[in-house]
C-alpha cells in the first residue's frame, strides 16, 4: 500500500477537519427568544432571526407564507413575514441548504414586564406553592429573561417559553402574570409575557446609552453629572497618598493575619453605571414583535425626584425608537404607599416622584398609570398583593388598547376653583361617580429595621346603607404655602376643601405623603390618584442619582 506524502496527509486531515465542522456552522439556530411554542404579535410584520452557515440562504415558512434571507458574513439573518389572526399552535419551518429546523409558534399578543423588584416579586418562590394552583393555560406563554448587566449591548438574552402553570410560575413575575390573565380571558388569544426585572435597579440603568447621551430633556442631568464626576475625580486625587497607605497597610494585614485596615472615606467610589439592565435584557429582545410594555419602577430613584419625569420620559422614546414599531403602548405602575403615615402635612420624595409619574401619563403619548394607594404598607416596600396591581394595568390595556368601555382609571385632578373661603376641586375619570371608602389597618407586624407598621385597605364588608365615613387625606394653604389638615366634603362630582386656619385658600394637596392615607374612589373602585395644585418649589433631599 503507497503511503500518502506528507502534504496530501495534512490535505487529508483538512478535509476531515472541515466535513467534522461545516454541518455544525450550517445548522439554523434561533435565539432563546424564539424557543419552542414562542408568541408572535398578531396581525403584524414580525421579525424572526438567527444563525446559520455565512452566505447561506435560510427560508421561514409559517401559515402559507414564506420569507427568505441570505445570512451574512458572520452567519447572522433576518427575515420578515406576516403573523396573521390570532391563534395556534402553528408549526414553522426554516429550511437552509443541508439543515431544516422547526418551531411551535402561537400568535396573538405580546407584553414586555419590565422594572426593578416589585414586578420581579413572583407568584411563587417553589414549587408547589398554594398560589399556582389552578393556573394551567397553554394560551399565557411566559420568558422569563435571564438577569445580565453588560457594558455593551447583548446579542441574545437566556430564557425560555413555557406554558403557564404551577411549574413556569414558581419566579415568575406575579404582576405579569396577573395581567396576562385578565387580557388572555377578555382577548380570548394567546398572550405572550416576557418578564425582564432586576430588584433595586434605577430608571438610568434600563435606558439605552443613545437616548441618555442625546435626549435633550436629559440635557440639565449630564450637566450635573459631568460635574459630579470631575468632582469625583478631584476628590480621589487628593487622596492618592491616603489611598496608597491604605493599600499597602491592606496587603500587610492580609499576608500577616493582622485586623483589615479601615478604607478612606470616599474610597472606591465610582460614577453611577448607566445602560447595563438595558444593554444585556432589553436591546436584545429587539426587534421582536410586541404589543407594549408594562413597567414597574421608581422606589430606586426616590432619591431624586424632581429628575424622575425627564429620565422615565426620555427611556419611553428610546425604547419606542429602538424598537421601530411605533409609539406601542407604555403602562405603568405608581408608586405604592410605603414609610411611617404621619398626621401631619410634610414634604414627601416619595409623593414628588408619584408627581413625576402623573406628570409622564400627561405629557408621553399612548401612557397609562395604574394608581395603587390603596395597596401598600408601611414597612415593606414589597406590596405582596400583586392581583389587583396587575388587573389595573390589564384595565387599562383593556380600554386604551382593545377598545373595551370600562372604566379604567380613578379620580384625576382637573382644576381647582376658590371661592368664599373655600376651594372645590373638579376631576376627571370619575366613572359613574366619587365615592368614600372606609380604609382598616390590616397586616400589622415588626420589622427589624422599621419597627411596626401596618396597611391601610379598604374594607371588603362596607355596608352601604350606612354613613360614609369622613372623606380623608386633603390639605389645604393659604398665600403663605402653609398647608394644614382640611375638611372635605362630596359635594356631586367634586370635593369641597376647607379649614379654620385657612380663610383665603390659594392651593389643595390630596395624598400628599409617603404613604397616602386618603380613602377617595370612584364607584368602581378605584382610588383618586394623589396630587397638588400649586407648583411651589419643594424642599427636597436630592442625592446622588442611581
Amino acid at each position: 500500500m503507497t503511503r500518502p506524502s506528507p502534504r496530501r496527509t495534512t490535505l487529508w486531515g483538512a478535509v476531515f477537519v472541515a466535513a467534522a465542522t461545516t454541518p455544525a456552522l450550517a445548522e439554523i439556530s434561533l435565539p432563546p427568544l424564539f424557543s419552542n411554542g414562542f408568541v408572535l404579535q398578531q396581525n403584524a410584520e414580525v421579525k424572526v432571526w438567527g444563525q446559520a452557515a455565512a452566505r447561506q440562504t435560510v427560508t421561514v415558512s409559517l401559515r402559507g407564507h414564506k420569507a427568505g434571507a441570505v445570512a451574512d458574513a458572520h452567519g447572522k439573518w433576518q427575515v420578515t413575514l406576516p403573523s396573521g389572526a390570532p391563534g395556534g399552535p402553528f408549526p414553522m419551518q426554516l429550511e437552509s441548504l443541508n439543515s431544516k429546523l422547526e418551531r411551535e409558534v402561537y400568535v396573538g399578543e405580546v407584553w414586555v414586564c419590565s422594572g426593578q423588584s416589585n414586578m420581579w416579586w413572583p407568584v411563587a418562590t417553589r414549587p408547589g406553592s398554594p398560589e399556582t394552583k389552578g393556573t394551567e393555560n397553554p394560551f399565557v406563554r411566559l420568558f422569563n429573561v435571564s438577569a445580565a448587566l453588560c457594558e455593551q449591548p447583548a446579542e441574545s438574552v437566556g430564557g425560555e417559553w413555557k406554558a403557564c402553570g404551577p411549574e413556569s410560575l414558581v419566579n415568575f413575575s406575579a404582576v405579569a402574570y396577573h395581567f396576562g390573565r385578565e387580557i388572555q380571558a377578555t382577548q380570548r388569544v394567546p398572550v405572550g409575557l416576557i418578564a425582564a426585572s432586576y430588584g433595586g435597579s434605577g430608571v438610568g440603568q434600563w435606558t439605552g446609552q443613545e437616548a441618555l447621551e442625546t435626549d435633550p430633556e436629559l440635557q440639565a442631568i449630564r450637566e450635573r453629572e459631568a460635574q459630579e464626576n470631575a468632582e469625583r475625580a478631584q476628590k480621589l486625587e487628593r487622596l492618592k497618598p491616603e489611598i496608597e497607605r491604605y493599600q499597602a497597610a491592606l496587603a500587610k494585614a492580609k499576608l500577616e493575619g493582622l485586623p483589615l485596615p479601615v478604607a478612606p472615606r470616599g474610597f472606591g467610589e465610582t460614577a453611577p453605571g448607566g445602560s447595563r439592565l438595558y444593554n444585556g435584557m432589553i436591546r436584545p429582545l429587539q426587534p421582536y414583535g410586541i404589543r407594549g410594555v408594562l413597567w414597574y419602577q421608581g422606589e430606586a430613584n426616590t432619591n431624586r425626584p424632581d429628575e424622575y419625569r425627564a429620565r422615565f420620559s426620555a427611556l419611553i422614546r428610546g425604547w419606542r425608537k429602538d424598537w421601530a414599531q411605533g409609539a406601542f403602548p407604555f403602562l405603568f405602575v405608581q408608586l405604592a404607599p410605603y414609610q411611617k403615615m404621619v398626621s401631619t402635612p410634610q414634604e414627601s420624595q416619595w409623593a414628588a416622584l408619584r408627581e413625576a409619574q402623573l406628570q409622564t401619563l400627561e405629557s408621553v403619548e399612548n401612557t397609562g398609570m395604574a394608581v395603587i394607594t390603596d395597596w401598600g404598607h408601611e414597612t415593606d416596600i414589597h406590596v405582596k398583593q400583586k392581583q389587583p396591581v396587575g388587573e389595573r394595568l390589564a384595565l387599562l390595556a383593556r380600554k386604551r388598547v382593545y377598545g373595551e368601555p370600562v372604566v379604567a382609571s380613578g379620580p384625576l385632578f382637573k382644576k381647582l376653583e376658590v371661592r368664599d373661603g373655600k376651594a372645590t376641586v373638579h376631576f376627571s375619570e370619575v366613572g359613574t361617580g366619587l365615592r368614600v371608602r372606609r380604609m382598616v389597618l390590616e397586616s400589622v407586624i415588626t420589622d427589624t429595621r422599621n419597627g411596626t407598621g401596618g396597611a391601610l385597605h379598604a374594607a371588603k364588608d362596607e355596608d352601604q346603607s350606612a354613613a360614609p365615613p369622613a372623606l380623608a387625606g386633603f390639605t389645604i394653604a393659604g398665600a403663605d404655602r402653609i398647608f394644614h389638615n382640611a375638611t372635605a366634603e362630596l359635594e356631586g362630582g367634586t370635593v369641597v376643601v376647607s379649614s379654620a386656619l385657612v380663610p383665603a385658600p390659594v392651593a389643595v394637596r390630596y395624598g400628599w405623603a409617603d404613604y397616602p392615607t386618603g380613602n377617595l374612589f370612584n364607584k368602581e373602585g378605584l382610588p383618586a390618584c394623589p396630587f397638588r395644585s400649586d407648583d411651589w418649589t419643594r424642599e427636597l433631599q436630592n442625592h446622588a442619582p442611581r
